[in-house]
């Protein structure tokens, strides 16, 4: 191979490590700086809740319950349906009228 040949494929070869350093730069990019977030407002509206019984886990089909496959978790009041079982009083809507429930069963 000439001197020539062996020059261009230096300068190439240099080339090509140069532009895989900018390509990794760009892809890199820079830190971005972590902006701070407002303190909680004191304004926003406290949505009262009600503990409602749930699983703790996920129930296998024909399981016999027990109290420790039980929890309490908290639920906003006006999700509540009538038919969950809380531990207090909740005066929500009902999901279904029982008329139409009981309808449905009989047909």
């Amino acid at each position: 191979m000439g001197a020539a040949r062996i020059l261009i494929i230096a300068v190439a070869f240099m080339a090509a490590i140069g532009l895989a350093f900018v390509v990794r730069g760009m892809m890199i990019g820079k830190p971005v700086k972590a902006i701070p977030l407002p303190a909680a407002q004191a304004s926003a509206p406290q949505v009262p809740l009600v503990r409602v019984l749930v699983a703790k886990h996920d129930l296998e089909v024909g399981a016999h319950i027990v109290a420790e496959d039980m929890t309490w978790q908290s639920m906003p009041k006006l999700g509540i349906n009538t038919n969950y079982i809380t531990d207090g009083d909740v005066a929500a809507t009902p999901a279904s009228a029982p008329g139409k429930v009981a309808a449905a069963g009989t047909q």
